[in-house]
């Protein structure tokens, strides 16, 4: 306790904070606030700005993931089985069809830690996670890949349209109005405020619940209507955009995670 009073006045002066968020295990929430009712006490307003962000126990099939019981799971085994999995993954999609083995270890790498840090901050911080690799890793339901894959759709769709000019001057937003376009442009809408939330809450669960959200409603509206071919050239434009703009919106989405993307999954 002592050496941790010493430490936030260390850090408070030589880096000049204003707060302090301490991110440790749930099971030291009494020691974190014994320790900033101590700096209240000793007199230091800016305790008032200090935060334990606990967070709760992650585990794996095999048990939890706690050194000292003697259950050691180390970090970069646990990667590379995830890795592993997206490749079997990979190689279902491209059955018969040529692809590079650097170009499968590039994608599995970004699918597998990906599909890692999305399963983990996809709820909030003091929940117990019960991490399943193989659920984590799948491209349909709640996960990392299948807001990456979501991404890599949209890209697809924009690189085939590459011919076609996208442009916002001279495009008639009003030809948008089906449900499933108005949903998706809700969610597009809402996107900063939901960052704003999770900042002022330090809980990241609500971006990644909603770029699931973005993902989950473009592919509603892929599924019943066409882009590239819809009725009429205005529409395909403005279509154009409407998907441009929700690539974006999950590329900066899952980036705020620590999760890149691929143009191809």
């Amino acid at each position: 306790m002592t050496q941790d009073v010493g430490t936030a006045l260390l850090r408070i002066n030589k880096y000049n904070l204003s707060s302090l968020i301490y991110v440790v295990g749930s099971e030291q929430k009494h020691h974190f606030k014994s320790l900033f009712k101590i700096l209240e006490a000793l007199g230091y307003k800016w305790s008032k700005n200090c935060y334990h962000l606990s967070y709760g126990m992650v585990y794996l099939p095999a048990g939890k993931m706690k050194s000292r019981e003697g259950k050691v799971v180390d970090a970069d085994d646990l990667i590379s089985q995830m890795e592993e999995f997206a490749t079997r993954e990979i190689r279902k999609c491209y059955v018969g069809k040529k692809l590079s083995n650097h170009e499968v270890n590039k994608r599995s790498s970004i699918i597998g830690v990906g599909a890692i840090k999305f399963y983990l901050l996809r709820v909030g911080a003091s929940q117990d996670i019960h991490f399943n690799p193989q659920e984590s890793i799948s491209f349909d339901g709640f996960t990392g890949p299948y807001c990456q894959y979501a991404y890599a759709r949209i890209f697809g769709i924009l690189k085939n349209a590459k011919n076609k000019k996208i442009d916002l001057k001279n495009c008639d937003f009003s030809l948008l109005g089906n449900q499933e376009e108005l949903l998706l442009i809700q969610k597009l809408i809402q996107f900063p405020e939901k960052i704003k939330i999770a900042a002022s809450e330090f809980n990241p669960s609500y971006i990644a619940i909603h770029v699931f959200d973005i993902a989950k409603a473009f592919n509603q509206f892929y599924n019943k209507h066409q882009v590239l071919h819809a009725e009429t050239a205005k529409l395909v434009r403005v279509r154009l955009i409407l998907i441009k703009s929700t690539a974006i919106v999950l590329k900066k989405g899952l980036n705020l995670l620590g999760i890149d993307v691929l143009e191809e999954m």
